[in-house]
């Protein structure tokens, strides 16, 4: 009867580190998604931000050179 209590206990031990191994598993494929998305979020964001200050730089550069032009 002991040795029945000690591999029920086993088995369900067992079971445990499987199931837990299992979520691990799924957590890590599910962060991975989440975290691929947001990257992939923040690089649009970035690279709208990146063509905007370019936009705006080139555009105050352009406004400088009329100045410096009209001052000449």
């Amino acid at each position: 009867m002991e040795v029945e209590k000690l591999n029920k206990a086993q088995a369900l031990q067992k079971a445990m580190l499987m199931a837990i191994e299992q979520k691990r598993e799924k957590t890590h494929v599910w962060g991975a998604f989440f975290y691929r998305n947001y990257v992939n979020k923040l690089r649009k964001i970035f690279t709208v931000f990146s063509q905007k200050f370019c936009n705006l730089r080139n555009y105050f550069i352009s406004f400088l050179n009329k100045i410096r032009l009209i001052f000449a």
